[in-house]
């Protein structure tokens, strides 16, 4: 869980930067493709944890 947030917060902070030296809209479908990914992580993580 910790490197999940830890995995988010570097995430953030590319998005940001993707903003200051590209356009708002490759910032924000960066954080929908990353977030989008976290989240199928998580969800095989938990399937994972329920089959042991």
């Amino acid at each position: 869980m910790n490197s999940d947030i830890v995995r988010l917060e570097k995430t953030i902070d590319l998005a940001v930067k993707a903003r200051v030296f590209g356009s708002r809209k490759q910032a924000v479908d960066f954080l929908i493709e990353t977030l989008q990914r976290l989240e199928r992580d998580l969800i095989n993580r938990q399937m994972q944890d329920l089959d042991a």
